[in-house]
């Protein structure tokens, strides 16, 4: 590598030390320091007068294609053949962050100029923006001693209630700060846990064939609601916190008084396992999602026969109502999400791209957007009505159980089999000509490399990258 005087006066100073080609170089904002990258599988870091020795930063496990320095100079971008971008410390302390999600080797990264936001270019034909703050693009709140089935906000957005196969349920501050509460009794695996509407209690559902009410602030005992013959998938809690809904193996739907006075009301027909439950936002209904393939929207008093709705080729994970109950979403082992008509009427849309099981699906708070959780280890956001191009928000290690957004709408929280509870931010998807885009990176695929990866003609190729250095001249000259 060669440090040159810019007006061609002296002879280069030569930086040795690399064991292979050396594929990008740039100098910190400071100019005091010079980062390279290389073929060796490692970041150096220089001084850029060339006295005394690298800092040397290994764990990419292919060749580097490109680094870069942050604005401040505290930490460096890289990014490589792996498939990864890794966010070090530029002091060289601590591990790096590994954001993880590219299909193909990751060719260029760049910070945006507030440092907040990292921009990759890659091979498998994305331009993805991180949030350079977060591992794998969301805040990890903690991790369970087992799959973590479901995760949801408490009504304010300042909570985050978690369920697992650890047999406990824990609360946590959205903001990552603290230890969790963690609420204990159950002698199942929990599948699902919710905060009552006013966020002071938590109804959780367990294979223990109980349903627990909790204080949400962990004081007291739980109150223990026994009746279901087999494990309880589901618990929900009624808009007005007044009843709770519960779901289980033994094929039934129960609506218990939150209070746990009285009998509950025993809803039958199912033919499979009742996976899932949710009251319409007026309260009057319940629909139930259910192994044998059918939702079922019944009366919430137990009046009249339930509507069953028909269409998936596999068993039903979930339902919700939409926010204005006209609508619900379902989640489905055949790889689908829908989206039916509450009264039935029409076909439901049926929204696809996911690769395996869809454990979940959730509409935002204003309806528009809908967010499902697959066992392929992804999150899709998707517009209610099936059009635009769908968000996919990738970073869990396993299949993701469940995601929800927060009640403003600006946050996901997703559960996965990994273990882990994620918070994800800047859920908007990046169009081409974000600002955000072209100002985080001045980078532009070469001609040939455009040949070569996208299969275009020359003339194309030319054109496609000038029209490139032109948004990159735009964008910062404003």
């Amino acid at each position: 590598m060669r440090v040159w005087s810019a007006d061609g006066r002296g002879a280069p100073l030569i930086l040795r030390g690399h064991e292979d080609s050396v594929e990008a170089v740039a100098f910190s904002f400071d100019g005091r320091r010079v980062v390279s990258a290389s073929k060796d599988r490692t970041v150096r870091v220089w001084n850029a007068d060339g006295r005394g020795k690298p800092l040397v930063l290994r764990g990419h496990e292919e060749s580097v294609n490109t680094a870069a320095f942050s604005p401040d100079g505290r930490r460096i971008v890289s990014a490589s053949r792996d498939k990864t971008v890794r966010v070090w410390n530029a002091s060289g302390h601590g591990e790096p962050q590994i954001l993880r999600g590219h299909d193909n080797s990751v060719r260029s990264a760049a910070f945006s100029s507030d440092g907040r936001r990292i921009v990759s270019a890659s091979e498998d034909r994305t331009v993805r923006v991180w949030n350079a703050d977060a591992r794998d693009g969301a805040l990890v709140l903690g991790i369970h001693d087992d799959w973590t089935s479901g995760a949801e906000f408490s009504p304010d957005g300042r909570r985050v209630v978690s369920a697992s196969d650890d047999k406990t349920v824990r609360v946590w501050s959205a903001d990552g700060r603290g230890e969790p509460l963690v609420l204990r009794g159950h002698e199942g695996d929990v599948i699902s846990a919710t905060f009552s509407p006013d966020g002071r209690r938590i109804a959780s559902a367990s294979w223990d064939k109980t349903v627990r009410v909790w204080s949400a602030d962990g004081r007291g005992e739980p109150l223990v609601l026994r009746g279901h013959q087999a494990d309880v998938f589901s618990a929900v809690f009624s808009p007005d916190g007044r009843r709770i809904a519960s779901g289980s193996r033994d094929r039934t739907v129960r609506v218990w008084s939150a209070d746990g006075r009285g009998e509950p009301l025993v809803l039958r027909g199912h033919g499979g396992t009742v996976n899932a439950t949710a009251f319409s936002p007026d309260g009057r209904r319940v629909a139930s999602a259910s192994e044998d393939r059918t939702v079922r929207v019944w009366n919430a008093d137990g009046r009249g026969e339930p509507l069953v709705l028909r269409g998936h080729e596999g068993p039903v994970n979930s339902v919700e109502f939409s926010p204005d109950g006209r609508h619900i979403a379902t989640a489905s082992g055949d790889k689908t999400v829908r989206v039916w008509n509450a009264d039935e009427r029409g076909e439901p849309l049926v929204l696809r791209g996911h690769d395996d099981v869809v454990w979940w699906a959730s509409f935002s708070p204003d309806g528009r957007f809908i967010v499902s959780a697959s066992r392929d280890k992804t999150l899709r956001i998707v517009q209610t009505d099936g059009t635009g191009t769908p968000v996919i928000l990738v970073g869990h290690d396993l299949g993701v159980m469940q995601a929800r957004f927060s009640p403003d709408g600006r946050r996901i929280v997703s559960a996965s089999t990994d273990h882990t509870v994620r918070i994800w931010h800047d859920l908007a998807a990046v169009a081409l000509d974000d600002p955000r885009l072209w100002t985080a990176t001045s980078y532009c695929m070469p001609i040939e490399r455009r040949i070569e990866l996208l299969g275009v003609t020359e003339a194309q190729a030319r054109r496609d990258r000038e029209r490139c250095l032109e948004r990159v001249a735009r964008a910062r000259a404003r």
